[in-house]
């Protein structure tokens, strides 16, 4: 570091009054570097890196010096050439009001390189994660993930120690078709079992997990956990009941293969997330869904597909959650490899489950890689909607679609506007509505009712055409 960026440096740690993700601090006083092997591990495992400061009080955060700061130096390096692999610190100092300040830079560790960590206690107990200002131990699983990911693992191709069970053989038969077609002279004199293995469909005559994931009609007869559980939750947030103390206006758990769980998936998410209407500029008014199907399929497919199928994970469904002014999809296992979330839709990245991913594009179930995300982004944007939002824990990843509420409606609402709207997050008939409120059916339907279905506030339920007792939701 130039000199005045840790004289800035400094100054911010005296403005913040704390240490950060990439801020340590040691006072080093006595001139005898503490052990700090946790934090080279732990900067060194984070994309950022992050540097050590050395000569600042750890309770005022203010300079107080090293007395000797080539020990401090010396000390540094040492303990930086006990890590695997070893690592290499930008080391400077600096004397501020007469007080030597000491910062070693640590570097950011390629991801192939991950973890680093301290030879003398071993991959897993030397092995560290930066959370916040504090040095946490990786657990086995944020270990298992970079020694995967350096190892070329990849878990959808790992065998299946069972026979097909429920095998769908038209599915496979269709597969074998399709991936052949315009290969035909290629594989003219294969047998039927050497392409499977050839296309890792099997390995040693067991199916791999992507083939049981895909061609078996029921694979949580062996991976129980390998599924979509889905939830309506009646307001913005876990724990929001209903008065009755209802919890979930809906739940299923989804089996089945990943085609049929996308396809049920898709059923309940569309069932259970309300309609728009849109006036356009002629006067004709248009229902239009919550979220655009496409975007909600490119999602839960993304989940589906790319989700980590480890043996740390299988015990883990995919979940979808419907909120009632967002629906949100979380897969086990962070981002893979290098990706970022800012690259997400930008770049080609690599791939988790190749073999999974392969075998879906084959069947058309999904399109060329991706391309999912840009899809999403660019139906959410013409429905005039946020765009979606991403978050990496590194052991999750979650997908945020937010509706977008006219503002100027919700805020001139009536108070009895606000108590249906209340009432109706659960659907309601008309009837039940208007003895809710306390006024004639007539009224509460000609007065109130319609005007709320036009602005968009309630929303039909599916598939009731029965105008008297059709229920309506509402869409906030």
């Amino acid at each position: 570091m130039k000199d005045e960026e840790i004289i800035e440096l400094v100054h911010k740690i005296g403005e913040i009054q704390c240490e950060t993700n990439v801020i340590e601090l040691k006072s080093s006083s006595k001139g005898v570097t503490e052990k700090i092997y946790d934090t080279i591990s732990a900067f060194s495992n984070q994309d950022m890196g992050g540097v050590i400061v050395f000569g600042i009080n750890e309770e005022n955060y203010k300079p107080c010096g090293v007395l000797d700061a080539e020990l401090v130096q010396k000390r540094v390096g040492e303990q930086c050439e006990e890590m695997v692999p070893v690592v290499r610190p930008v080391l400077s100092c600096i004397s501020i009001d007469g007080k030597k300040i000491v910062t070693a830079e640590v570097p950011s560790a390629d991801y192939s390189d991950r973890p680093v960590y301290w030879k003398k206690a071993g991959l897993t107990k030397g092995s560290w994660i930066r959370v916040g200002d504090m040095d946490k131990r990786m657990s086995d699983y944020e270990i298992y993930k970079y020694q995967a990911y350096k190892k070329g693992i990849h878990d959808d191709q790992r065998i299946i120690e069972s026979d097909w069970a429920l095998l769908d053989k038209n599915l496979l038969n269709h597969y074998l078709e399709q991936v052949t077609i315009g290969k035909r002279n290629l594989f003219e004199h294969v047998s039927q079992d050497k392409m499977l293995e050839l296309f890792r469909i099997t390995q040693k005559e067991k199916p791999t997990l992507a083939a049981f994931l895909v061609f078996s009609q029921f694979p949580q007869a062996i991976f129980n956990n390998l599924c979509v559980t889905a939830v309506v939750i009646p307001g913005t947030q876990r724990g929001d009941n209903l008065s009755d103390g209802t919890r979930f206006l809906d739940n299923k758990r989804i089996n089945g293969s990943i085609p049929s769980i996308l396809s049920e998936t898709m059923d309940f998410i569309l069932k259970n997330t309300a309609n728009r209407t849109v006036i356009d500029s002629s006067g004709v008014r248009n229902d239009v869904e919550q979220y655009p199907p496409e975007a909600v399929r490119e999602a839960v497919l993304n989940a589906l597909i790319h989700r980590d199928y480890s043996v740390f994970s299988e015990n883990s469904p995919v979940r979808v959650e419907i909120f009632t002014d967002r629906l949100e999809i979380t897969s086990p296992g962070g981002l893979y490899g290098r990706a970022r979330i800012e690259s997400l839709g930008y770049e080609s990245l690599e791939t988790r489950n190749s073999v999974l991913t392969s075998i879906l594009e084959t069947l058309k179930i999904s399109e060329n890689r991706y391309s999912g995300i840009p899809t999403m982004r660019n139906l959410l944007k013409r429905a005039g909607l946020p765009d979606p939002e991403f978050i990496d824990t590194g052991t999750t990843f979650k997908v945020i679609l937010r509706s977008a509420p006219n503002k100027s409606v919700e805020q001139a609402l009536t108070e009895t506007e606000r108590q249906i709207l209340e009432y109706c997050r659960t659907p309601r008939t008309r009837k039940e509505i208007a003895n809710h409120i306390g006024k004639t059916y007539n009224y509460v339907n000609s007065y109130l009712l319609k005007k709320m279905i036009m602005t968009g506030l309630l929303s039909l339920v599916k598939d009731e055409n029965n105008k008297r007792n059709q229920r309506l939701r509402s869409s906030y």
